[in-house]
């Protein structure tokens, strides 16, 4: 392809800044997300260029070298990268980008083709970059704080309004608990140290003495 012989002629290659962003709602409907700015974006210089070689069971389109880093360019026209290159692709654990043509990009010019390339930021789109990990262990701590949420707040009757000491007296303990102080004092230093109120069964290890048998 054309695309692929002009990429490795190209001495720079602009990318887009890549902000990872993830949103799902739980059964509740509570929105969760989370935002990170990924990668910078910019001018990457090219120092060497693969067109098509094997890399660990998949074939890339291209891999630009810069320095000591490398970055895939995979090339849509017809079909976007699927699944199964994907996950191909997490597990090489190098950046990746797409760049989507049209059609009638074929019509273009050389010249016009390599520009575009080159420096058009809307036709690019990243696919995988490694530090993105960390942003994906992020929104997964807060979903799963979300579902423990829910799960807790399950637990309690609908339409009751108390505090959590006053809950927690009612449901589940003996009948010579500690002042409720204690209760809202603990839960309260357990938000602030998490962000969240403790589930079921974090009360169990908070208070385990106070529990019915």
């Amino acid at each position: 392809m054309l695309a692929k012989e002009l990429l490795a002629d190209l001495d720079v290659l602009m990318i887009p800044p890549y902000e990872f962003t993830r949103r799902r709602k739980t059964k509740t409907g509570k929105l969760v997300e989370h935002q990170a700015l990924v990668a910078n974006g910019g001018r990457v210089p090219v120092h060497n260029v693969k067109v098509e070689e094997r890399e660990e069971g998949f074939v890339p389109d291209v891999i630009i070298e810069s320095n000591s880093k490398a970055l895939i360019v995979e090339v849509a026209v017809s079909h976007k990268v699927g699944r199964a290159k994907l996950r191909r692709l997490r597990k090489r654990s190098l950046p990746a980008i797409e760049i989507t043509l049209d059609p009638s990009d074929s019509l273009l010019p050389r010249d016009l083709l390599k520009a575009k390339l080159q420096g058009d930021l809307k036709s690019k789109a990243w696919l995988f970059h490694p530090a993105q990990r960390e942003a994906e262990r992020s929104f997964l701590s807060k979903w799963r704080n979300a579902i423990d949420e829910d799960r807790t707040r399950s637990a309690i009757p609908s339409g009751t309004h108390k505090s959590t000491s006053a809950i927690l007296r009612s449901k589940f303990f003996s009948n010579t608990p500690p002042p409720l102080s204690e209760y809202d004092r603990t839960a309260n230093e357990f938000h602030r140290a998490h962000g969240r109120y403790p589930t079921t069964e974090e009360c169990l290890k908070l208070w385990p003495h106070l529990w019915k048998p």
